[in-house]
């Protein structure tokens, strides 16, 4: 069967088996390879000069979106943290009595570790 990619306004916008009729949108036909391919990673392909190619910048996008989906996890740890420092605030207990340490203290400390692997992070964004 037929396989296609959609071009709209420069760029793949989605594929299938059927063409479309609208004439904005521009039908490539593709082999069942690159068809599939595009399906489980679409960042993988882009359209250049009337062709479907293999996005030359595909790792380097890929890293960034996999070090954005850690931050925003890491950001999410954080928020959950704040919440049991500010109980920690209003409870002032003790978390550990040979160390002497509340827990507020150890909660903070998790969120400086939490702040230094987010700064890493991004870092290695701008790399």
């Amino acid at each position: 069967m037929t396989k296609y990619l959609f071009i709209e306004n420069g760029k793949i916008n989605g594929g299938g088996e059927i063409s479309r009729l609208d004439t904005e949108i521009k039908n490539i036909e593709v082999d069942d390879i690159t068809f599939q391919n595009y399906i489980d990673e679409p960042n993988k392909f882009i359209y250049q000069n009337g062709k479907i190619v293999q996005n030359p910048n595909y790792e380097k996008q890929t890293k960034q979106l996999q070090i954005n989906n850690e931050i925003s996890q890491l950001k999410s740890q954080m928020d959950e943290l704040d919440k049991k420092r500010i109980r920690a605030i209003c409870e002032n207990s003790i978390k550990d009595e040979q160390l002497n340490q509340t827990w507020l203290d150890y909660y903070n400390n998790e969120a400086k570790n939490l702040r230094t692997k987010i700064n890493e992070l991004t870092n290695a964004l701008s790399e």
